[in-house]
């Protein structure tokens, strides 16, 4: 069985203008599925494992300005007022997908989550890029981590976006547990 992640906390992670990273994205993956899949929540305490993989300060400085508002953080990166909340349950989406396919209970995982989070680093942009691309926390390499610390030996991450990840190779490419 594959299971699927979702909380509508997501569409909370609204864009201060016109945006290509908006809820729509979201929305539509959901209501092509709702029908034929079983979607669960996320879990809510990620921060240990936000840690693992991201500087304190970063996550101080995104949680500083999700509290401003409708700010972006760069070129092509916002937060709102429920970007924090949303990236968090993204995170926590992907630690419930590792734990149900851990547990033999899934074969497999889809978190239908947004904001996404491949091209963040460590502490925010990734090798020399000019945005964080749309990106706030590194969901797949929090998942990763937590999958490796459980016991698994090897993880493989497959990027399918157009851009390369570059804050997911940011983070493992000295990772003794990482091939490159």
């Amino acid at each position: 069985m594959i299971g699927v992640i979702y909380d509508d906390a997501y569409l909370e992670h609204r864009p201060p203008r016109n945006h290509v990273e908006n809820p729509g994205r979201a929305m539509a993956v959901i209501k092509s599925i709702s029908d034929v899949a079983v979607i669960e929540r996320p879990i809510n305490d990620v921060d240990y494992w936000l840690l693992k993989v991201h500087d304190r300060d970063y996550v101080r400085w995104i949680d500083e300005n999700c509290e401003m508002g409708d700010v972006f953080i760069d070129a092509d990166t916002y937060v709102s007022p429920g970007t924090c909340r949303a990236a968090r349950l993204a995170v926590g989406a992907v630690l419930s997908g590792v734990d149900k396919v851990l547990s033999g209970e899934w074969n497999a995982a889809y978190a239908v989550v947004r904001p996404p989070g491949h091209h963040v680093g460590r502490v925010g942009k990734a090798l020399m890029a000019p945005t964080q691309g749309f990106c706030i926390f590194n969901n797949v390499v929090v998942g990763a981590v937590y999958a490796l610390e459980r016991g698994i030996s090897r993880v493989a991450i497959l990027d399918i976006d157009v851009h390369h990840g570059n804050g997911t190779q940011e983070i493992f490419y000295r990772d003794p547990r990482s091939y490159t």
